[in-house]
């Protein structure tokens, strides 16, 4: 049985990745996986901020759980990228000292 038999369509009661486990006896990385799946095969499944997944049922829900999605691996990045450059002038001055 695909993994959106098991998630919730409502948002005030969303199905954790506990309940997932439970019901399709799945490991974690597992239902991860089937829930990128779902999602590749164009199932709007919802990860809730406060934890749990629901499938959306408007393109309102879905689009504002990709924005949130957007912003939050952009600013991933950005941090990535500053502690990147960050470890880049520690790495240069600690030369400069050496030298």
């Amino acid at each position: 049985m695909p993994i959106e038999s098991y998630i919730s369509h409502e948002s005030l009661w969303p199905t954790t990745r506990s309940e997932l486990i439970f019901k399709t006896r799945y490991c974690d990385r597992r239902i991860r996986r089937e829930i990128a799946e779902a999602r590749r095969r164009g199932v709007w499944i919802v990860g809730c901020p406060t934890g749990g997944y629901y499938i959306a049922n408007t393109a309102a829900e879905w689009n504002e759980f990709v924005e949130r999605e957007r912003r939050r691996a952009l600013a991933t990045f950005k941090r990535a990228v500053s502690d990147y450059q960050n470890d880049g002038q520690q790495m240069e001055l600690k030369a400069n000292v050496m030298d």
